[in-house]
């Protein structure tokens, strides 16, 4: 398995930190996360190397982020630090790249951050090699200063267009002058006698002509008038088939001229042998012949120096190529036949002595003597196993949703694109299937994500299992999955593969001995009748699945125009809801409930309503979708506790005989954090005693109840709170979990008390609910009631309370205010 790249996250939201780690897991990128929001945790964080990335919050309380970038590239110099802010102007970014960060990203852009990422930890592995060249590069220089101060020997260049002529210092020593004197190519050639002086004028215009090397011994008088023998080597430089420089080294050879060619050769192996500071290196003679090996080539090839010396380089460097294992030709014969470096296929293995198996990279060169002639090869190498593990990591998870192994939404737009280009090419369809699953958070909420996760994979392996080879099954995030049908002209197979895939991935799931019953949304988009482009054909298929949704869900349907107005619709009532919240456009409704047995008010429902602008007052039916599908339940929620708590404690305040009023608590309410706490502040600010104040939850929202489930509604009734169950009948109850429950009363559905004075099933039913329940010390209520008959059934079989237009529909504050006061029994 893949190890998770591990993060460090500057961050004092915890909302942003979760939400940039989900980002990245959406994504297909596996994280270990770590917070930090304080200095000292950072610091303490910082003594750790192995973090891969950093990522920081601008604006942080308690910190400045310029001495926290300080600190870290003082601690990690090498390590990206990618700036994720809300907002950051473009000279201050342009001011924050130049102290250090790698790179920034807006929180509202976070699709910038794994491609940030990866491009970062490719910069750092290129940024660390580059070093390491150039480590050995000023080895290599320093060395080759040393030898040739030892061996006499000085370097220069000459730019015929120009007549420029530069050497280094050594040059200038040899002609016992001053190191810092410069040398002129015209005082070099007044040093050299009259002989040497036509030869090397004749050599370098041959040079520039000919574009040919040339290797010299010239008789030198120097300015102190010593006699000396230089040897004077030149190589062009071509470019574009013209010679742009001559170069070469200029060398007293006085004293040395029989040992030139062994110090020659010596300089020339140390010089390649620098090159390979760090990597594998063997040597070969002009056969091709292996003569040395360092350490590093001895650990990887598994050969000993001693051993491998006099075999050829394929006995010991046994590479084949990583697909088909089959072996790859000698890297060294086009070195030795043509005299040219050559690097190995990128896609090369060694197999070890041994057995085992290593990427590795190379490159390998002549050796030259001083003739120019080939005397032999170079091979450098290095194992390239771990960098290339973590390169197919990243691109697996920048391409595949780690939890189902389908594509990803990258790898996906991508594979659409690509068959939206080959319809255009054949003039054929494209087809785009966008499933969801319904009511996908129940599963999570009742029966844990481990089991959501199941179905998931499940999921995949059912689509996998009814598509095509050439079609793309993928998933999009979250209970999201797309499906892309390539390579048909007929429109009919598009309606036959979506029932198929329907009626496949709607079969009982089993979670363990569970059996779990899901529906889908399908919505579907063709190309080109529904979009030219995979955005909008995506889109499209989008705007269908949602419509399918709000048709009951469990439904499959076809993209078409009038959809989009319909999304623009839900889209603009979304943008109403919130200017509704900002501008206290809500109203709260209150339907009495009355004891059974006196008909007297008892307790009230609170029901909101939209005073909408321009429609005039909206029941709850005309938005809560919407509310709950954007999170703004939540918001709405809150001024609802809100506004119920404040106007009983008025009422309580002006002495009159105040009732429990009760609250709706949906699904997105019970998990949001918050709630407990909300609920504790509200009813402290109000002052209101905590039993004035009910919460409802649907039975299906709690009787798969989690432990997570059972704590939250432990920690409310702590509060003080009264909790009743809404709905109950239409979901899957069992009394195992009902009994654990801290609830006060059952609300029996008003599917039930419609005919219960003539459908003898739906009164037995509703006799069982209220036995149950006085059986646990549950009071019972019956919601819907609009009849004497079904008030007479339900009192005479010992229902608690009743709620209904009977007694009263919703009616505003005042209204109700009025019944309280009048305190007569309702008919």
């Amino acid at each position: 398995m893949h190890e998770p790249l591990k993060l460090l996250v500057i961050e004092d939201s915890t909302p942003d930190f979760l939400l940039t780690k989900m980002h990245l897991e959406d994504s297909g990128i596996r994280t270990l996360c770590q917070q930090v929001d304080t200095l000292d945790l950072l610091r303490r964080h910082l003594c750790d190397s192995s973090w891969n990335a950093i990522l920081s919050d601008f604006r942080l309380p308690g910190m400045d982020f310029e001495d926290n970038l300080h600190e870290i590239r003082a601690a990690l110099p090498d390590t990206p630090v990618i700036l994720v802010s809300g907002t950051l102007g473009e000279e201050k970014a342009i001011e924050l790249l130049k102290l250090g960060v790698t790179d920034f990203v807006l929180k509202d852009n976070l699709a910038r951050l794994v491609p940030s990422i990866t491009r970062a930890l490719r910069d750092v592995d290129e940024l660390r090699a580059k070093r390491a060249a150039e480590l050995a590069l000023r080895e290599r220089d320093k060395l080759l200063q040393e030898m040739s101060a030892l061996a006499h020997v000085g370097g220069w260049e000459f730019y015929p267009p120009t007549g420029e002529f530069s050497c280094t210092a050594e040059v200038a020593r040899i002609c016992d002058l001053p190191p810092s004197e410069k040398v002129s190519l015209g005082k070099l050639l007044c040093f050299l006698s009259p002989d040497s002086r036509r030869q090397l004028e004749l050599v370098l215009d041959d040079a520039v002509r000919s574009m040919t090397r040339f290797d010299l011994e010239l008789e030198l008088l120097t300015e102190k008038g010593n006699h000396k023998w230089i040897r004077m080597v030149g190589d062009p430089v071509t470019e574009d088939q013209a010679v742009t420089k001559l170069r070469g080294a200029l060398q007293d050879i006085t004293d040395r001229k029989r040992d030139e060619i062994a110090l020659f050769e010596q300089k020339e192996r140390a010089e390649v042998t620098l090159h390979s500071i760090g990597d594998a290196v063997i040597t070969t003679d002009e056969a091709g012949n292996i003569d040395y090996l360092n350490p590093i080539a001895e650990a990887l090839t598994g050969w000993p120096e001693d051993e491998a010396v006099g075999k050829t380089l394929m006995d010991v460097l046994n590479i084949v190529d990583e697909s088909k294992r089959l072996p790859l030709p000698n890297p060294v014969v086009p070195v030795l036949s043509e005299g040219k470096a050559t690097h190995l296929p990128l896609d090369c293995m060694l197999l070890r002595r041994g057995g085992t198996i290593l990427a590795i990279e190379d490159s390998a060169a002549p050796i030259r003597g001083r003739d120019g002639g080939i005397i032999g090869a170079v091979l450098v190498f290095r194992d390239v196993t771990a960098s290339r593990e973590i390169t197919a990591q990243v691109a697996y998870q920048a391409t595949h949703d780690l939890l189902t192994g389908l594509p990803n939404r990258i790898l996906a737009w991508d594979r659409l694109d690509h068959a939206i280009s080959i319809a255009q090419r054949d003039a054929g369809r494209v087809g785009v299937l966008h499933l969801n699953l319904d009511r996908f958070k129940y599963v999570n909420d009742s029966l844990g994500h481990a089991a959501g996760d199941e179905i998931l994979k499940e999921v995949a392996r059912r689509l996998k299992s009814v598509t095509r080879a050439m079609d793309t099954s993928c998933r999009h995030g979250g209970d999201d999955f797309m499906v892309i049908m390539p390579g048909t002209k007929r429109k009919v197979y598009f309606d036959m593969i979506a029932q198929k895939v329907m009626e496949t991935v709607s079969a009982p799931f089993f979670v363990g001995e569970r059996e779990v019953r899901l529906t889908f949304s399908i919505g579907v988009s063709i190309y080109p009748h529904d979009g030219s482009d995979s955005e909008t054909l995506f889109r499209n298929a989008g705007a269908a699945m949602r419509h399918a949704k709000s048709e009951g869900r469990n439904n499959l349907r076809f993209y078409s125009p009038e959809m989009i107005n319909k999304a623009s619709e839900r889209l603009s009532l979304e943008v109403q809801l919130r200017h509704a919240i900002t501008n206290q456009e809500f109203e709260v409704y209150y339907q009495p409930k009355v004891g059974a047995a006196h008909g007297k008010i008892v307790g009230a429902e609170a029901l909101i309503r939209w005073n909408h602008p321009q429609a005039g007052m909206l029941g709850p039916g005309h938005f809560i979708d919407v509310a709950e599908d954007s999170g703004l339940i939540v918001p709405i929620g809150q001024w609802i506790y809100e506004a119920v708590c404040r106007q009983n404690q008025q009422w309580l305040q002006r002495g009159l005989a105040c009732v429990p009023i009760s609250v709706n608590l949906s699904a997105i309410q019970l998990r949001h954090k918050a709630l407990v706490d909300t609920l504790r502040a509200v009813l402290e600010e109000t002052g209101l005693p905590p039993e004035l104040l009910e919460l409802e939850l649907t039975e299906s929202l709690i009787m798969h109840g989690t432990e997570a489930v059972i704590g939250m509604l432990h920690k409310l009734k702590d509060l003080g709170l009264t909790l009743s169950i809404d709905d109950f009948g239409t979901g899957y109850s069992s009394l195992s979990y009902l009994k654990r429950f801290p609830v006060d009363r059952l609300k029996i559905d008003q599917a039930f008390v419609r005919d219960v004075v003539k459908n003898e099933s739906d009164a037995a039913i509703v006799r069982a609910i209220i036995s149950m329940a006085h059986s646990l010390k549950l009071a019972v209520i019956a919601e819907g009631v609009e009849t004497a008959e079904q008030y007479a059934f339900l009192k005479n079989n010992d229902c608690d309370e009743i709620q209904g237009y009977y007694f009263s529909g919703p009616i505003p504050a005042m209204s109700f205010e009025r019944m309280l006061n009048s305190q007569q029994p309702l008919h």
